[in-house]
């Protein structure tokens, strides 16, 4: 791959690439130290780059790696300090409060679920660029996705009604 066409790829996507690591993380600072080590880390590999799936996904599922690797570090940590609370990012125009259900609703699904889910909506990758993200069928990640906004709407529904 050509220094020119890695750079057009991360400008092409670093905007959805950061959403999406933000909403993962639900960290600012640390969703940009995650992004700049995963393209780093793309960069340092880009001749291994064979095309055989689109820039996005192979760059994604880089990030996508070097994230649950922090998020196993501060597993680790957890066990020796409480883990303080973070505040996620979205649109400004959503209320605070509407920001902390959703939160919460999406803290609730089961991993695969949520990853699935922020990939397909803040990713904007197709089912089959998930798939190959997350080494699973489309079949599976299509499952992943419609349970996840299946318990997404049923959590909602219930702080509602309280």
């Amino acid at each position: 791959m050509k220094d020119k066409e890695f750079i057009k790829g991360v400008k092409d996507c670093e905007k959805a690439l950061y959403t999406f690591l933000t909403r993962l993380l639900r960290d600012k600072e640390e969703a940009k130290e995650v992004m700049q080590t995963a393209i780093l880390k793309a960069w340092e590999g880009r001749n291994g780059f064979k095309g055989a799936s689109q820039f996005k996904t192979w760059l994604f599922k880089i990030a996508m790696n070097v994230a649950i690797d922090r998020i196993r570090e501060k597993e680790k940590l957890m066990e020796l300090k409480e883990y303080p609370s973070i505040d996620f990012v979205s649109d400004p125009i959503v209320k605070k409060e509407e920001k902390d259900k959703l939160q919460e609703a999406l803290e609730k699904l089961p991993p695969r679920q949520r990853t699935a889910l922020l990939l397909k909506i803040y990713g904007e990758l197709t089912y089959s660029e998930i798939a190959k993200a997350m080494n699973l069928s489309e079949g599976a990640i299509k499952a992943h996705i419609h349970q996840a906004l299946k318990k997404l709407k049923e959590n909602l529904n219930k702080d509602e009604m309280r």
